[in-house]
């Protein structure tokens, strides 16, 4: 590994002291790194701001900034447990991500069927799993993207809606919720 270091070339000032003077383009370069640097972190200086509290994090800043993510729909709230979806595209074919904002201060058990739309059938189709259970936190439960195996059951590829058939997922919605706190 090779490691690159700008030309330095050290000199007296008119005052007897040793000055170090560094070659004029490796200060353009660092100057354009540190403006970049700058911009890019006040940019997103809200996802990154926690304010403690008696040994606690208030994490509303970042819940805010994930829930404003345009992708995610708000399907509906049922006893403090908000519900959202995304269709995503996950290796050339659509697959749902859920997501599940607890707002109890305990614990909740949610379950529920889902129901599709696909490109082979046009009106409400069953998921095949039928009544999926989901043990939730407080808070956002998410999976981070289509692959995340910590969290299966939030994810829906096209080959769970029937598996007869790769599905061209349309449309997503939950059906027959029931939430209870633990």
């Amino acid at each position: 590994m090779k490691i690159l270091l700008p030309e330095v070339e050290l000199i007296n000032d008119s005052y007897g002291k040793n000055i170090l003077r560094f070659q004029k383009r490796f200060c353009r370069l660092f100057l354009v790194g540190a403006i970049l640097l700058s911009t890019s972190i006040s940019s997103n200086a809200n996802v990154f701001t926690f304010i403690k509290t008696e040994n606690h994090f208030d994490y509303q800043s970042l819940r805010e900034n994930f829930l404003i993510d345009e992708n995610w729909i708000l399907d509906t709230t049922v006893n403090n447990v908000t519900f959202y979806h995304k269709i995503i595209d996950c290796g050339g074919k659509n697959a749902v991500l859920l997501k599940f904002d607890n707002l109890n201060s305990k614990t909740a058990s949610i379950s529920f069927k889902e129901s599709f739309t696909t490109k082979q059938v046009k009106e409400g189709l069953d998921g095949y799993f039928g009544v999926k259970e989901i043990t939730l936190n407080t808070g956002l439960t998410s999976p981070a993207n289509c692959e995340d195996l910590n969290n299966p059951k939030l994810i829906v590829l096209s080959q769970q809606v029937d598996p007869t058939y790769l599905s061209d997922i349309l449309t997503f919605s939950f059906k027959e919720i029931k939430v209870v706190q633990l």
